[in-house]
């Protein structure tokens, strides 16, 4: 049986031409039936505010608007707030029919994309990569990436991220509101230890 797919290098994208380009590809995937792979690069640093947080109570907007860092509310996936550098992580996605019955399980889905993903990356030499949790990419318990499977409403989608660069941690503590001091050193502490790049495992 022949499959059809569409893959689509979208480069560096920013939040908002982010926020445009994937209601577009989602209402493809569920009107014409075929699913879409796209691969992008954050190219714009922002904070991706889920539904979960206020605005005002997590971030310092007008701080943000000084220090040229772009906020978005997404409308799908988690629920809380992402900081991204600009080329700081690499993304793709694989956008499936609801109508095809191979793409209804989203365990499934999981179950069949991660070996194929440490695969790749065995083969740009990750190959110490593996998944702990239900989605997290770790080296040595450090988070690289992850990869999930959601239901986004009109399709099912699989995607994930790889840190290229660690995200500037100084310029997102001068925007997000951290409700008390004794708690801002061990954020700190924490986000740069658990983070880690594939430029550092790879050597």
């Amino acid at each position: 049986m022949t499959e059809r797919w569409r893959y689509l290098d979208l480069d560096r994208q920013g939040p908002y031409e982010n926020g445009a380009t994937m209601p577009v590809l989602v209402r493809s995937v569920a009107e014409h039936g075929e699913p879409i792979a796209q691969t992008s690069v954050w190219g714009q640093t922002h904070l991706n505010v889920g539904w979960f947080d206020d605005v005002d109570a997590t971030l310092d907007l007008d701080r943000c608007a000084d220090l040229g860092v772009e906020v978005i509310r997404r409308q799908v996936y988690g629920g809380g707030t992402a900081f991204y550098g600009a080329e700081c992580a690499a993304m793709w996605g694989f956008m499936l029919p609801k109508t095809d019955e191979r793409y209804a399980d989203l365990d499934a889905l999981v179950a069949r994309f991660q070996p194929i993903l440490l695969d790749a990356l065995a083969a740009i030499g990750l190959g110490e990569v593996t998944f702990e949790g239900s989605s997290d990419l770790r080296w040595h318990g450090r988070k690289l990436g992850a990869l999930t499977a959601q239901d986004i409403v009109v399709c099912n989608s699989v995607g994930g991220f790889l840190n290229l660069a660690k995200p500037d941690i100084d310029l997102y503590l001068q925007v997000v509101r951290i409700p008390d001091d004794k708690f801002k050193d061990k954020a700190v502490k924490d986000m740069r230890e658990y983070v880690c790049t594939a430029e550092e495992v790879a050597g």
